[in-house]
């Protein structure tokens, strides 16, 4: 298995005697363990060199505040690294308060590893994300050469953690440094190392969503009723979420033909979206109704 740069970070003693000593120290505690005894777990997570790509493409023209809203992350304490070739770039991620937290973002160059942009993230602030270089003046220095990390580089480790809190858009596998032989010593009480692997879900092109087809006419839908119902504005650019009123309406074309419907509905109960609950009764066209989360 190759060598990650938690790893490598983990053997840098040269960080020891400054202020990033307790980011190495913990990259040398287990993440997985019999017991807490040796210390707080830091728990791993590994991108793969195409993910970033993939990632930054999701969010690309997405505000930063709107990427904020909702902000989550899976640890106290964790670290996230991935590949920008011919580097890999890591961020230790550490909670200081209520919504905010610390991040020290790595990186190694020809084997050496440096603190190359320091910052914090805090979703209530404004503005929510301040980051510098590192009065080391190495970051400057390797920004120069390899062009990163770029002034919003606090926008990548936003964007991964996003990524790894969605079971929607990624799938997380547990990776034992090691093998059978590291399982085996763990059975006889020795810590066994590990890191989890982040792979995204790239969806299935289909008519609906993605598939581009050549055509000589720009052919319409068949008429329908469209029934009324509560839209979720999860993300609103002020305020909290809300949900508001989408009166019945017709869609579609008559002249290519009405489609009936028949629906038939049964009440189970409180019904829920996204973790909000949805009103249980008919609005009024436009009206609004705060939304609250499922307790």
């Amino acid at each position: 298995m190759k060598k990650t740069l938690a790893d490598m970070v983990s053997k840098a003693t040269h960080l020891l005697d400054g202020p990033f000593a307790d980011d190495v120290k913990s990259l040398r505690l287990p993440a997985v363990n019999h017991g807490q005894e040796l210390g707080p777990r830091v728990e791993r997570y590994v991108f793969g060199p195409e993910e970033l790509a993939l990632i930054d493409g999701q969010f690309a023209g997405v505000e930063l505040g709107a990427l904020l809203q909702g902000f989550r992350t899976p640890h106290k304490v964790f670290w996230i690294e991935v590949a920008v070739p011919p580097n890999k770039m890591g961020f230790f991620i550490r909670r200081r308060a209520e919504q905010v937290w610390d991040v020290a973002v790595y990186a190694d160059a020809h084997g050496v590893v440096e603190v190359v942009r320091v910052g914090t993230i805090a979703a209530q602030d404004d503005p929510p994300v301040r980051e510098a270089y590192p009065k080391t003046g190495f970051g400057l220095r390797f920004a120069d050469r390899y062009g990163w990390p770029e002034p919003d580089t606090l926008r990548h480790a936003i964007a991964l953690t996003a990524a790894i809190v969605s079971p929607r858009m990624a799938t997380i596998e547990r990776r034992v440094i090691g093998g059978l032989a590291a399982r085996r010593r763990a059975q006889r009480g020795y810590p066994v190392f590990s890191h989890n692997v982040v792979t995204l879900k790239i969806p299935e092109t289909s008519l609906q969503r993605g598939e581009v087809r050549e055509t000589t006419t720009a052919g319409g839908r068949r008429s329908s009723v469209v029934r009324g119902h509560w839209r979720l504005i999860a993300w609103p650019k002020d305020g909290d979420p809300y949900w508001t009123w989408v009166a019945e309406h017709k869609a579609g074309d008559e002249a290519l033909g009405v489609i009936v419907k028949t629906r038939v509905v049964k009440l189970n109960g409180m019904e829920t979206r996204r973790g909000f609950v949805v009103p249980q009764f008919a609005g009024a066209p436009g009206q609004r109704v705060p939304a609250r989360r499922v307790s």
